[in-house]
Formats: C-alpha cells, structure tokens, sequence
C-alpha cells in the first residue's frame, strides 16, 4: 500500500532520505501471473524466480493444475492468494476472477504477467524503485503493445 505521507522537519531532511523513506512506504507490490491452462509449472517457475521474493505477493488463478504448479504458487504467494476456476474455455472469466476475489487494497499495485513471460532480474531488482517513480510522478497505468502491463488499484475499478 502506497501512503502519502508528511515528513516532520522536511526543510533540514536531505531529498535523499525523504525519497528513500517514501520509496519506503512502496510496501504492496503484487505480480498477477495467470494462463489460461493449467499444468505450466515450468513456465510459472521461470516467471517467478527473480520477482517472489521481492515483492509483497503473487496473485494467480490455477485452473486445476495436477503438475505441481498450485504449491508452487502457494509456497511463493507471499501475501497475495491463488484462486481456483475451473477453465470453461472463457480466457475474460479466467483473467478476471483475481480482479472479484483478491486480497487488493486501495493503492496496491499490480503488474500483470502471463505465464509464459518473464522479468530479467535487473528489471525485479529496479521494480520497487520504478514503481515508486511512476506513483511520484502521478502515473498510474503503464500499457505495453495495448496491454497492461501495471496499475495502481482503486477499489472502484
């Protein structure tokens, strides 16, 4: 959750530190991996390995998996949730069972990933620092090639 916050003393803080102290304050970071099958543990697994650790959870809905991909996503979850949705051949109902039964709060941020993507590791050790940058600045969708790719969520999306 992003908190705006009013630094005491700000005119004897150096920017530095009251950057870092609201870069801070980027604590709820999701990755919302989906795919429309199940079974993609190898695919999950390439997605997740540089991003779980350093970010607040992953968001992911399984559609029956039998391969180990739902205890991989339960042991990296973090603070987010994987849900369940049996696949009915309808990729819309699929994707947006997060956006109903998530764990998101006003002001966490989400980046949204199919499971056959990837982050580089230098990417998912700057995602903090970017993030931090784009809600600075006001930014709160980034769209890539007509798809989105993160956004700050409000509760009345």
């Amino acid at each position: 959750m992003i908190r705006l916050v009013t630094v005491t003393g700000a005119r004897t803080t150096t920017l530095p530190y009251m950057l870092q102290h609201y870069i801070d304050l980027v604590d709820e970071i999701y990755v919302v991996a989906y795919d429309t099958k199940n079974n993609q543990y190898e695919n999950v697994k390439a997605l997740t390995d540089p991003i779980w650790n350093k970010i607040d959870g992953i968001i992911s809905v399984d559609a029956g998996s039998t391969d180990g991909t739902r205890e991989l996503l339960e042991e990296r979850k973090g603070q987010g949730e994987v849900l369940y949705r049996k696949w009915t051949n309808n990729h819309s109902l699929q994707m947006n069972v997060w956006l109903r039964e998530s764990v998101l709060r006003e002001g966490d941020w989400v980046v949204i990933r199919d499971s056959c993507e990837r982050f580089s590791e230098e990417f998912a050790n700057k995602l903090k620092d970017y993030i931090f940058s784009l809600d600075f600045t006001g930014v709160r969708s980034i769209w890539n090639y007509g798809k989105l790719f993160a956004f700050k969520w409000a509760d009345n999306q």
